[in-house]
């Protein structure tokens, strides 16, 4: 039997919190290559030198330059983003992030669902950019002051497939106890920014390409058993994927140094699951209205439309989520945010669309929903 299109969880528009600093994209380039400059001009008759580090380097520097991104939102200014320390400093300051982000993010999302603190069942969190215990998630429910006894799931490593697995999540506690769900990803990159001279070839590449693709952000949504008040999307069906022996095409080093390697050309072979997702329920990607995909970067997003035959307007919410960089587990709520808000984009009442994100595994996690405002006359499709 086929999911029913006409009901389902329904997620709330979603709150994007940006922290306070602003950092042009030309200037967080240039910090970049002020990092490595000095390095390129090393050991310059040495072939294994200049073939495994300088070439790669230099790539990656004209790569960086190249991504459709305008400012990088940052929880850090400039000069400490660069400064060297600790890992400890660096998890503490994600951490600081979180504590300042999460819990406004998350009451803004309650009152945009019209939802009490008392009213949310279990709290699912999406961050890979701090190490905490105890978790996230329950840290959450002094800090929003939600019930001790909701129900706390917190999802942790899965990059930026972290926004659309939380979605996922939320969908089956709803489903299966049929009450409100408090959804919070959040990333900060930027404690984390450092170079790293001793990779070499394709690990150098993708990470100095990562460097200049990150920022900072947290998002937050409420998903009720049905529609409330406001505008949302209803998760009509969903899947997820991970392919085998992919471990090493990103992630995290055992020294949190983060490697990207062939991350986009992984994406064409997790799509047939979305096509797998379409079919079953009579849908195809010329059905949908818009779509509301991770922004991983410029290769990402081409592939993901080339791989599904989406059209420029279908895909437009990641392009423009990437102006403000790649926000890992809370691109996908931004772009979800970016469809409603946008006049251009916004679905009719009953609209089809996709959400998908990407992340190491190599992972995706993706849903299909229908737009519904009961403030607007129902119109079904």
């Amino acid at each position: 039997m086929h999911p029913d299109s006409t009901g389902g969880p329904v997620v709330s528009v979603p709150h994007v919190v940006f922290p306070p600093h602003s950092l042009a994209h030309q200037d967080l380039t240039a910090a970049i290559r002020a990092q490595y400059s000095p390095l390129l001009q090393q050991l310059p008759g040495n072939a294994d030198y200049q073939f495994g580090f300088a070439h790669p380097a230099r790539v990656a520097l004209k790569m960086c330059g190249v991504l459709a991104i305008e400012e990088h939102p940052m929880h850090l200014p400039l000069p400490e983003i660069t400064r060297r320390r600790g890992r400890a400093t660096r998890n503490r300051q994600a951490r600081q992030a979180w504590d300042a982000y999460a819990p406004l993010a998350a009451k803004q999302a309650m009152a945009t669902a019209h939802i009490g603190p008392d009213d949310i069942g279990a709290v699912v969190t999406a961050c890979s950019t701090i190490t905490a215990m105890p978790s996230l998630a329950r840290s959450l429910l002094t800090s929003a002051g939600l019930s001790r006894h909701a129900e706390t799931i917190t999802l942790a490593g899965e990059g930026c497939n972290g926004g659309a697995a939380a979605l996922l999540r939320a969908r089956d506690l709803v489903l299966a106890h049929g009450r409100p769900v408090l959804i919070v990803a959040g990333d900060y990159c930027s404690p984390w920014f450092f170079p790293e001279p001793d990779l070499r070839g394709d690990r150098l590449r993708g990470s100095i390409v990562s460097s200049a693709l990150f920022a900072d952000a947290t998002a937050a949504a409420v998903m009720t058993p049905g529609p409330g008040p406001g505008a949302g999307f209803r998760i009509v069906d969903a899947r997820s994927v991970c392919l085998p022996d992919t471990d090493s095409a990103l992630g995290w080093d055992d020294r949190h140094h983060f490697f990207l390697t062939d991350a986009p050309k992984l994406v064409p072979a997790v799509l047939p699951a979305i096509t797998s997702l379409l079919q079953d329920l009579g849908w195809d990607a010329a059905s949908l209205d818009v779509c509301t995909l991770h922004s991983g970067g410029n290769a990402i997003i081409r592939a993901i439309a080339r791989g599904l035959g989406l059209t420029d307007h279908q895909v437009a919410p990641a392009w423009q989520s990437l102006r403000r960089g790649n926000l890992m587990a809370a691109a996908v709520l931004h772009a979800m945010a970016i469809a409603a808000a946008d006049p251009v984009l916004r679905p009719a009442p009953g609209g089809r669309g996709l959400l998908a994100g990407f992340g190491p595994g190599f992972a995706m996690s993706a849903a299909a929903w229908q737009f519904v405002d009961p403030s607007t006359a129902s119109a079904g499709r």
